[in-house]
């Protein structure tokens, strides 16, 4: 395993889940107690964000296309969430981080998601855009002018 493999959103999604857990059990800030009208609603919505994270990764593989983000990119995909968002697969981390610190309850737990989001807004996506315009130039100019980068 080398370094870069450690920077893979996949990898520091599951960091951002166990600081999570280590935030809401070590240093919560304001811990709210478990009620019904969260637990279920949350567990659907974290089911359903991995859902559409790894659907858009079997996605990619059956395009036949390159996943890795820091390889570069063989084809453009547009269908699936695609069309609606630049970035489904991202969404659905972030929507699932999100929804699993509203599960526990503790203020604290939202500054790892926050953290999760300020990296992959500033750091991966950048990265991943200027890779896809140098790669696909106008045809990628015109999807972004067309598709938002989040929803």
């Amino acid at each position: 395993m080398n370094f870069k493999s450690l920077l893979l959103p996949p990898v520091i999604w599951a960091v951002s889940v166990i600081g999570i857990f280590f935030l809401h059990e070590i240093a919560p800030i304001k811990h709210f107690d478990p009620t019904p009208w969260r637990t279920v609603p949350s567990l659907i919505v974290i089911a359903l964000a991995i859902i559409t994270t790894v659907w858009h990764k079997r996605l990619f593989k059956k395009e036949r296309t390159n996943i890795d983000t820091f390889g570069k990119p063989d084809k453009m995909v547009e269908s699936g969430f695609f069309k609606w968002s630049r970035n489904p697969m991202y969404l659905g981390f972030v929507v699932s981080l999100a929804a699993l610190a509203f599960l526990g309850g503790a203020l604290s737990t939202g500054l790892v998601v926050l953290a999760f989001f300020v990296l992959v807004d500033r750091w991966h996506i950048p990265y991943e855009e200027k890779e896809m315009q140098s790669q696909f130039g106008v045809t990628y100019t015109e999807y972004r002018a067309r598709t938002r980068r989040w929803i």
